[in-house]
């Protein structure tokens, strides 16, 4: 009967231990589900923030007009700007015709 006793309480040792791991057990099961909720609330932000910045980005470019440039302090389209330095060219073509013509006057 001696050894028996031993023999129970390392028995009940045991039992508590189990009881004890299963316990551990279902509270690292519950902390891994707790943790595979959150990366999927992680995923499916990150997939909103992506479509958001794919949108931005999309928006941007449909407001951004590489064809408009500052020319004389004003916001001009290309043409525009072709336009204008092809009148500046002239008149300044013009106005040495002029300074030509006046200068022959003052000679005569």
């Amino acid at each position: 009967m001696g050894k028996r006793r031993p023999l129970e309480e390392s028995e009940n040792k045991l039992k508590t231990w189990a009881s004890g791991l299963d316990f551990e057990k279902k509270k690292i099961k519950n902390k891994e589900n707790e943790l595979k909720k959150d990366i999927n609330s992680l995923k499916k932000y990150v997939a909103k923030e992506n479509e958001a910045r794919a949108g931005l980005e999309i928006d941007l470019m449909q407001s951004f007009n590489v064809n408009i440039d500052i020319f004389d302090g004003r916001m001009m389209d290309v043409d525009e700007i072709v336009a204008t330095k092809s009148i500046k060219k002239t008149t300044t073509v013009e106005e040495v015709i002029d300074e030509d013509a006046s200068k022959k006057k003052l000679l005569d």
